[in-house]
């Protein structure tokens, strides 16, 4: 019965397989998904960006502002108008 022994040998040939994908499978569920903490990288790299932006408009440029308003102020040029007086946000 050569023919029974040539399927035998394919069937176990097919489940080697099969259980050398599952294995490869399993390994691959293991392996930690580096894409999304990528993503969570680029979006917390955005979120300090924008952060940065909204400080820079509120805080830092008014107070450059009137930083050189003061400094004119100080040299004698009381025509300058200082900026910001009386602004609350």
């Amino acid at each position: 019965m050569p023919q029974n022994s040539a399927i035998d040998h394919l069937i176990d040939d097919h489940e080697s397989q099969a259980e050398q994908q599952a294995e490869a499978r399993q390994q691959a569920d293991r392996r930690p998904d580096f894409g999304r903490a990528h993503r969570g990288s680029v979006y917390n790299l955005f979120r300090h960006f924008q952060s940065l932006l909204v400080v820079r408009r509120q805080i830092i440029q008014p107070i450059s502002t009137i930083t050189h308003a003061m400094s004119r102020l100080a040299e004698g040029d009381r025509t300058i108008e200082v900026p910001e007086m009386g602004a609350r946000r």
